[in-house]
């Protein structure tokens, strides 16, 4: 800061005196308005386009309900739940659909709490 000085304000009836101050210039100038693309960024863009397409292929191929409860866990775990909106409403028709009588605890509980958490009536004695 360089130095502060006083302006005053006024308005209708009182004035009023206010600090302004002098900043020194940004040693980066107008850099980021000029270079929003990089390629380093582009890279990521890329990468992430061809991860997507690997989740989405894993719920193409996978046909093990217990799998896909899994993968469907661990993409909203980790917060990616909004990339794959059409093929978790997929995957939970199917799983909806499936008979959870075989089910151990944890496979039960996860197939429950899966369901309900988009909508779907799940019947207490499945």
């Amino acid at each position: 800061m360089e130095k502060q000085s006083t302006t005053p304000v006024s308005s209708n009836e009182d004035i009023v005196i206010r600090k302004t101050s002098k900043y020194h210039p940004s040693i980066w100038n107008d850099y980021f308005i000029h270079h929003t693309t990089t390629p380093a960024l582009t890279e990521v863009s890329i990468r992430a386009e061809e991860l997507k397409e690997q989740i989405k292929n894993l719920f193409r191929e996978t046909s093990d309900i217990l799998q896909i409860m899994n993968l469907i866990d661990a993409i909203q775990l980790l917060g990616l739940d909004y990339h794959f909106e059409k093929e978790i409403d997929a995957a939970l028709s199917l799983i909806s659909k499936h008979d959870a009588k075989n089910f151990e605890l944890y496979e039960t509980s996860l197939w429950f709490r899966l369901l309900r958490q988009h909508g779907f009536y799940v019947p207490p004695g499945s």
